[in-house]
């Protein structure tokens, strides 16, 4: 299951996907509203990046890597996320499906 989103649906990912007759692509409305935690972590990780600073390969890495230390001081963050899923079902349910405050 992908979400439609460009990167998921270039040429080189859907003919990869179609050389996989094993997988199945359901369904999923384009930009619909993600309930993975892991997608807020890598915010998390994404919204302190300088991109006019950190551009390599391995700054980018050298980025990541600092910023998963940093969160992994602060484990309340990644807990807040996970046990934050019950309303964010909820949102989704009341806003038919559509994006929430999440």
């Amino acid at each position: 299951m992908h979400d439609n989103y460009p990167v998921h649906t270039a040429n080189i990912v859907r003919r990869w996907i179609e050389d996989q007759p094993q997988l199945e692509v359901l369904p999923w409305p384009s930009y619909s509203p993600d309930l993975n935690p892991i997608e807020n972590v890598w915010a998390n990780i994404v919204n302190v990046w300088e991109p006019e600073e950190e551009r390599t390969r391995q700054q980018l890495l050298n980025h990541m890597m600092r910023e998963w230390e940093v969160l992994r001081r602060k484990p309340q963050i990644i807990h807040n996320h996970v046990t934050s899923l019950s309303d964010r079902l909820r949102d989704v349910i009341a806003n038919n499906g559509l994006w929430t405050k999440y």
